[in-house]
């Protein structure tokens, strides 16, 4: 699957976090992306081609007319969520590109807003919703709406909204749509041991301008075996932000 308007979804997925059950559920997510041609890439973070077989179950592979599934295979070590995006980055084939955990899911149609205002002003290269929570049996848990306000950003604008390090990040970084060339020109995602779709984010938005929608584009799970509830995550995270801080400031002089 080749087309103009093709979004290639980035999934990472690392052997043994009892996260299989989940892959399904976000392709049944796909399915539901109405008139929207998907390439959905699963990049698998370390284990043997073997591990990968037995892990991934074959019909999760299963193409419809607007959905095709490619499973790849980034290393035998562990390299981390970054590294595994980065490594499916280089083999979409899509003009658009977006990334879904494989333990989130999306609400339907949560493209076509987006697509069409890209699609419609060649000057944007990003754009962005809002958040969903939900629990582990996806009943709904609130809505985030980030700092930044629904409407067009000029490369930068984002940063205008970011109060400090620490502070609550100005947009959501989950399931933004980018055209390729874009997320390509900067980089893709920044190599941190955690948030690198902060650091992403605001590569990306320093560099492009783009818009963010007043419609929820993205249904995050939260569940005891996240990242964020392990051991350290807060003191990691506050070094990242810090990071991020520093790069958005280099980009904005």
């Amino acid at each position: 699957m080749n087309d103009n308007t093709t979004i290639s979804i980035i999934t990472p997925h690392r052997l043994g976090l009892n996260r299989s059950q989940y892959l399904a559920e976000v392709r049944e997510s796909l399915l539901h992306q109405e008139g929207t041609r998907i390439e959905w890439v699963v990049c698998v973070d370390g284990g043997t081609q073997k591990q990968v077989e037995q892990e991934i179950h074959e019909s999760l592979y299963a193409a419809t007319p607007y959905l095709i599934v490619k499973v790849l295979h980034a290393s035998g070590r562990f390299s981390g969520p970054s590294a595994t995006r980065n490594y499916a980055l280089s083999q979409v084939t899509g003009k658009y590109v977006s990334s879904v955990d494989d333990d989130d899911v999306l609400p339907a149609n949560a493209f076509t807003k987006r697509l069409e205002l890209l699609e419609a002003h060649p000057d944007l290269h990003w754009a962005g919703g809002w958040l969903q929570d939900m629990d582990e049996q996806r009943n709904g848990a609130g809505v985030w709406y980030p700092p930044a306000p629904a409407q067009v950003y000029p490369a930068g604008g984002i940063f205008d909204c970011w109060a400090a390090p620490n502070s609550e990040f100005p947009m959501n970084t989950a399931g933004l749509l980018m055209r390729k060339q874009a997320i390509q020109a900067v980089g893709g995602w920044q190599g941190l041991p955690t948030a690198e779709d902060f650091g992403m984010i605001i590569g990306l938005t320093g560099t492009y301008p783009g818009v963010i929608v007043d419609e929820i584009t993205y249904m995050y799970r939260k569940h005891a075996e996240q990242t964020m509830q392990s051991p350290g995550f807060q003191e990691i995270e506050s070094h990242v932000r810090q990071a991020v801080w520093d790069r958005a400031v280099a980009l904005t002089k």
